[in-house]
């Protein structure tokens, strides 16, 4: 009985009735979606890897294996067709990460591959491909990045890229203790529900547009704990603090106005690192939130106990 054939199989057999061999430079690839079942990965990674491909790196590969938990990023793979063979690109360790999700029974079928064919005349023109697809990637900006990743799902399309540039770093940080993650890690997490959801909320609320400085890690993992609290609560929070509203500065929400300010030219404050800084940021704002939360007028000494969490 002939075995049964991958869709992502089917597609490259498909693909090879119209893909003439080219000598052309610079090379253009045929591109297709695919929604990933476990057959179509396990038909990728039985493909030969180049050999200019980057060694798998164990933590890397449990970091995506972590956040693919909730992520349905669009994978970019690259494959060169040449003397009758396939041969991989890129993609060895996404690919292994997601073999090991398939052997737990943890693969979330319909996770989205964009997949480029280069059709090439000579097997040295391979490195050069792999070169070339490199330093595509790696060229481009961040924000360039954000902006190309967050077209795709409709719930926050309409977001502006500076806000989801910083809200993907925080909710990466506060879901991986902290840890600040990889530009290719954040934007994993751009079809995340809960994300999705918590950058709705955080664009409605309008407390990080403009210059706002509450754009920082640290006041945004706040938001995202105080978010999952009460959405209605945090909002007025926020929105208080951002504006300095009140009269008199002992309140919670001017206190972390002021501190908000303050920290910028406060000598102890610039001598931590910067994973010390957002920490004292978040602190500093869950401390306060707790506060406000439990109808605190007056604060006076800001002093955190152990096991500070929003409540």
């Amino acid at each position: 009985m002939a075995k049964r054939k991958s869709n992502f199989e089917k597609q490259l057999s498909t693909l090879l009735d119209n893909l003439p061999a080219t000598e052309e430079k610079p090379y253009i690839p045929e591109v297709f979606i695919l929604k990933l079942t476990p057959a179509d990965v396990r038909y990728f990674m039985t493909l030969p890897i180049n050999d200019h491909d980057r060694p798998l790196k164990d933590q890397r590969m449990e970091r995506l294996r972590r956040n693919t938990n909730f992520v349905y990023l669009t994978f970019n793979w690259g494959l060169v067709y040449c003397d009758g063979m396939f041969y991989r690109v890129n993609g060895n360790t996404s690919g292994h990460m997601l073999l090991g999700r398939i052997e737990d029974d943890e693969f979330a079928e319909g996770v989205p591959a964009r997949i480029e064919v280069f059709h090439i005349a000579q097997e040295p023109d391979i490195r050069m491909i792999h070169n070339m697809y490199d330093a595509a990637y790696n060229s481009r900006t961040r924000r360039e990045q954000i902006e190309i990743n967050i077209s795709y799902p409709p719930e926050t399309r309409d977001i502006p890229a500076y806000i989801h540039d910083a809200a993907l770093g925080a909710y990466y940080r506060r879901t991986n203790n902290f840890e600040s993650g990889t530009t290719e890690e954040h934007l994993m997490l751009v079809n995340n529900s809960e994300y999705q959801k918590w950058v709705n909320w955080l664009y409605g609320a309008s407390v990080v547009g403009g210059q706002s400085k509450l754009r920082s890690h640290g006041f945004l993992m706040a938001m995202i704990d105080t978010w999952r609290v009460s959405p209605d609560f945090a909002a007025s929070f926020w929105s208080q603090v951002r504006q300095g509203f009140g009269e008199d500065p002992l309140t919670p929400t001017r206190r972390l106005n002021t501190w908000v300010n303050e920290r910028l030219t406060d000598a102890r404050f610039q001598k931590l690192t910067t994973a010390q800084q957002r920490k004292q940021e978040y602190k500093t704002s869950i401390y306060l939130w707790n506060k406000y939360r439990t109808g605190v007028k007056k604060v006076v000494n800001i002093t955190f106990p152990k096991n500070l969490k929003a409540e």
